[in-house]
């Protein structure tokens, strides 16, 4: 799967991707369940029991359970090298998944590198040449002492060994002084030199992708070498799955920080989860791309219960309101005069205007107009 390198990606597309990769297009068996309707023989209007309960006022987006993603790039400007890893590899965190090239400064790096192989070559041969003479020297001196015993001393034969030896061991302290400056010399001017070549590998090394965390590759970009690399695009993806979360429509962080609690609901069951507010430049470039916008809560505790492309639903919990009357939402009905309901009063109807309070789609709060135990009709 490849990112278009004139869009960013988007992540519904990944966690598709992702869906698939995890196995949830397995072919599930059709249940056909045929359900029969019987009609009262008196077609009896129905009715229900004004009653007491608690009542959570909530508002639920629809929500698909995915991994967490992130799209990264490229720190810096340069020109594309290549990939490290391939579509759907694992990878660990600091694994580099794609490098750059800079062809100055791997230009740069092949003029050190010669640099450094010119100055040990160099250094090898004339250290070779100057312990060659010093080892020439010590012959000479080792020869000249054992000629020198066997002549009477300050003869002329002595005296000339003498001026010989002495001539031959200054020479030789001058070769000894020439090569350990030419050690000294040599050792400064590599660690110049090798400093000034790690300096350009970093450089060059510095610019690259690399994994933020454990996870499995979703996403590379369709690039080549050579490649101006932009920084406002996207190179490749990542996908935590050791992290779940529910994207849904996009909520402003303002309506879930007023909410009294916020949860994700699948199959009759409430996870906690954690909002994740996005980001604003990524919020701005979306909303003037126009792209569509999402919101992704973290499920803090899914318990081993929750799998990737699973659906289910946010609710934002705005109260739970304690032992109030209840009817179903049905049950009442309203005109420009206000909201009402139909009441069985001794087997007639009776309209009688009521008060609504808060809501959860299901149930409505009354708060005037009825009692606990009335009956009242419900629309058909």
């Amino acid at each position: 799967m490849d990112i278009g390198m004139k869009t960013k990606i988007g992540l519904g597309i990944l966690l598709v991707a992702v869906a698939m990769s995890a196995g949830c297009t397995d072919e599930k068996e059709e249940n056909n369940v045929v359900i029969e309707l019987q009609e009262s023989a008196i077609n009896a209007p129905q009715t229900t029991e004004v009653t007491r309960g608690d009542l959570e006022v909530s508002l639920t987006i629809d929500a698909l359970i995915g991994p967490a993603i992130e799209q990264l790039t490229f720190e810096k400007k340069g020109e594309f090298s290549r990939f490290c890893v391939n579509l759907g590899q694992e990878v660990q965190a600091g694994d580099v998944i794609a490098l750059s090239i800079s062809r100055a400064t791997e230009e740069s790096i092949e003029e050190k590198q010669r640099e450094l192989e010119n100055l040990k070559r160099d250094y090898e041969y004339e250290r070779a040449m100057l312990e060659s003479n010093i080892e020439l020297l010590n012959l000479q001196v080792k020869d000249l002492d054992e000629k020198i015993v066997f002549e009477e001393k300050n003869s002329p034969m002595y005296n000339s060994l003498s001026v010989q030896t002495g001539r031959c061991r200054e020479e030789r302290k001058k070769l000894e002084l020439e090569l350990k400056q030419l050690g000294e010399t040599y050792e400064l001017e590599l660690a110049h030199l090798e400093k000034q070549l790690a300096n350009l590998v970093e450089k060059k090394n510095g610019n690259v992708i690399r994994a933020p965390y454990d996870g499995v590759i979703v996403a590379l970009a369709s690039v080549t070498y050579g490649d101006t690399i932009d920084t406002e695009l996207y190179y490749a993806a990542i996908a935590d799955t050791s992290v779940y979360y529910a994207r849904c429509n996009y909520v402003n962080q303002g309506i879930v920080n007023a909410m009294q609690e916020t949860v994700f609901w699948m199959d009759g069951k409430e996870y906690p989860i954690e909002y994740l507010p996005m980001d604003d430049k990524i919020y701005a470039e979306k909303k003037n791309n126009k792209e569509t916008l999402y919101s992704e809560f973290i499920i803090t505790e899914p318990k081993g219960e929750i799998e990737y492309g699973d659906y289910g639903k946010i609710k934002l919990i705005s109260a739970v309101k304690k032992d109030v009357l209840l009817l179903p939402a049905n049950a009442v009905m309203g005109d420009e005069t206000g909201n009402y309901v139909y009441m069985d009063v001794e087997g007639s109807r009776q309209r009688v205007a009521v008060k609504k309070g808060s809501s959860d789609g299901i149930f409505v709060e009354i708060t005037e107009g009825l009692q606990e135990g009335d009956v009242v009709y419900v629309q058909e």
